[in-house]
């Protein structure tokens, strides 16, 4: 099954429905490598009650793409990717459940795919690259309930430092959640997240952000201009300038309706201090990624009340004074009569092009999207 092009121009966007093996699937990462190189990894389920999975990895060759078969070892799912350069992917999944095994490690060297199993009790919920071919992860140790940040060696993974939690105060003195990870060298990363109160129902919590120089760990309480009791950082990345920016949400109830809203902000690092960049475009969606290495800054997001069903896919670029709203193409209807809901997730930028993944429900069915446009 080949890939269906919508839009005709990558300049105004081309969205695309990658190989779907199965009814449910679904993309949770992108990684764009050039033009005519990029990569989605996420899962593909065997029945509608979403029980039986495999790991779905399409690779696009500059005009359409297609399911990269994988070897049988390498898990139910794949849940991150990165792409260090052509001929050096990685991508890393965990099971559902334990019962499903520990984590895999999937690496394509140009010529073949290889599949490693992670040490036990890490549940790897990041993956970057940075200078050097250095590939990092952050991981959630379940022994000791901590964040670790992890190095790539030949044959495994290695913990290198566990982001410290912020100094205690409240309302920030709450569980640390780590969620992003952006990576320069071993000496020069960011993790961001959040803190919070009050267990699965947190009644506050601020946004967290530590920035590690290969020794110890500097921690910092990110603004959050959203003024909801909750709030957390959920991805970061670092611009060649040295500037670092990251994208996260509140989290507030409103007591009349009984919905939840998550109203996004972004906030960015200019060498010393955290500074505010909620103008046009915060608030009113839900930012969920960003990437800043490019051209250009570019934030994905959704809906932001919870409880919505409205199309959700939508795509921001900094405008240099606010976030400017780009134009997103949204998937018809999956079946006659059930209106198709558009979501978008990762997004990634590399060689003149901005990836961004999602997928479309409607129907009983989930399939994958993925738009791609030129990074200016």
């Amino acid at each position: 099954m080949g890939s269906v092009l919508i839009v005709a121009t990558f300049a105004s966007g081309c969205l695309y429905t990658p190989p779907s093996p199965y009814n449910q699937s679904y993309l949770s990462d992108v990684a764009a490598v050039s033009r005519n190189d990029a990569w989605a990894v996420g899962t593909s389920f065997t029945d509608s009650s979403w029980t039986v999975s495999h790991p779905l990895l399409e690779h696009f060759d500059g005009r359409s793409w297609s399911v990269v078969p994988l070897p049988g070892t390498a898990g139910p799912r794949l849940d991150y990717v990165t792409a260090v350069s052509a001929t050096d992917i990685w991508a890393t999944g965990f099971g559902r459940v334990f019962s499903e095994g520990g984590g895999r490690t999937v690496h394509w060297d140009g010529h073949a795919w290889s599949v490693t199993v992670d040490p036990p009790g890490l549940i790897i919920e990041g993956l970057e690259h940075g200078h050097g071919g250095l590939v990092m992860a952050l991981a959630l140790n379940t022994t000791t309930s901590q964040y670790e940040l992890l190095t790539r060696t030949a044959n495994n993974w290695q913990p290198i430092a566990a982001p410290s939690p912020p100094g205690t105060g409240a309302p920030c003195d709450g569980g640390l959640i780590v969620s992003g990870l952006t990576v320069l060298t071993t000496s020069d990363l960011w993790v961001v997240g959040g803190t919070s109160k009050g267990g699965n129902f947190p009644t506050s919590g601020c946004p967290y952000a530590a920035h590690w120089n290969g020794a110890s760990w500097t921690t910092f309480t990110p603004p959050n201009p959203t003024g909801a009791p909750v709030a957390s950082l959920s991805a970061i990345s670092a611009r060649p300038d040295g500037t670092v920016w990251a994208v996260g949400h509140g989290l507030r109830m409103d007591p009349r309706s009984g919905k939840q809203y998550v109203p996004g902000f972004a906030v960015r690092w200019n060498g010393t201090a955290w500074q505010s960049l909620c103008n046009a475009g915060c608030f009113t969606t839900a930012f969920s990624d960003i990437d800043a290495t490019g051209a250009n800054v570019w934030v994905t997001a959704g809906e932001p009340v919870i409880q919505t069903q409205s199309d959700s896919m939508h795509l921001f670029r900094w405008a240099g004074n606010g976030w400017a709203a780009q134009p997103v193409q949204t998937f018809p209807s999956l079946v006659t009569g059930f209106p198709a809901q558009n979501f978008s997730g990762p997004v990634s930028v590399r060689g003149g092009i901005v990836v961004f993944g999602g997928h479309a429900e409607g129907g009983g069915e989930v399939k994958p999207l993925v738009d791609i446009r030129d990074d200016k």
